[in-house]
């Protein structure tokens, strides 16, 4: 039991490091995005976009790419879920003997194990993720001044 649980917490440790570099992916692209795009976000503030609509529209796209990867992630992950269950995976370097460990035989073949639920949570917290990475490019693009938006290069 004590295994398990130190398990649990090491699957913890570990998809909190996966997030916090993820979140820093999304926000890094979503800054070069506002860069990039510096002159258009100037023109659609002087053609009279308020701050706001601004916020919202790089929020929006943020959301918009982590359907993207959320789409693309649920299918790669359900492929290799897929092949752990049915297919599994041996561990005992193509012998097929059973693994002798602490006085036990553990079968050789390793099966994963399917629940949909388990997965509910990395996908919420992508998203979550990925809208309070992108704050901090939208406000910073909801505060340039249209003309000196403009003038970039």
């Amino acid at each position: 039991a004590e295994m398990m649980g130190m398990r649990d917490v090491a699957t913890g440790i570990f998809l909190g490091l996966v997030f916090f570099i993820a979140g820093f992916g999304i926000l890094n692209t979503m800054l070069m995005s506002v860069f990039e795009r510096t002159r258009e976000i100037g023109i659609l503030k002087a053609l009279g976009f308020r701050p706001r609509r601004i916020v919202l529209l790089i929020i929006v796209e943020s959301f918009l790419l982590s359907c993207v990867a959320a789409v693309f992630g649920v299918f790669m992950g359900g492929l290799l879920s897929l092949f752990m269950v049915v297919q599994g995976l041996d561990i005992s370097g193509g012998t097929g003997e059973p693994i002798a460990m602490l006085g036990a035989n553990i079968d050789p073949v390793v099966y994963g194990h399917f629940d949909p639920v388990e997965g509910i949570l990395p996908l919420v917290s992508l998203f979550f993720i990925s809208i309070l990475a992108s704050l901090w490019p939208a406000i910073r693009a909801s505060r340039l001044k249209p003309v000196d938006a403009i003038r970039q290069e």
